[in-house]
């Protein structure tokens, strides 16, 4: 759900069009993020939208094509958690919300800091392919 949010966010709220493929706009959605933004949550936005495609299609399509090394099914939440958490901050971002203000709640807000702490677990999985 988090990752057809993140699809339909690009899509419709940000005019990203039609033709756009999963990996397109969650770069384009990482990219978008204010540079000291993108500095709290760390992300390696090359594995990142790996192992987010790659949750998709093997969410929707009752695998992928290709096998991926999993500990647990918490490591496929971490990847759904930082799409919501980017598609949130993207959001916030075309309301106008001052960065200073989001990078201010990535780092004390309960819910959000915590969000982005989790933004490492992703990085700790196995190479982007």
């Amino acid at each position: 759900q988090a990752l057809a949010a993140a699809e339909g966010f690009h899509r419709w709220c940000l005019n990203g069009g039609s033709e756009a493929v999963l990996k397109t706009r969650l770069q384009a959605l990482h990219n978008s993020l204010a540079p000291e933004v993108q500095a709290v949550l760390g992300l390696d936005p090359a594995r990142w939208v790996s192992w987010a495609v790659w949750a998709r299609n093997h969410a929707a399509h009752g695998g992928a094509r290709t096998w991926r090394p999993l500990r647990d099914s918490f490591q496929l939440r971490a990847v759904a958690e930082s799409v919501h958490l980017v598609t949130y901050l993207a959001a916030l971002q075309e309301f106008g919300v001052p960065v200073t203000k989001v990078r201010e709640a990535l780092l004390n807000h309960p819910r959000l800091s915590t969000l982005a702490t989790r933004c490492s677990q992703v990085n700790d999985l196995g190479e982007a392919t």
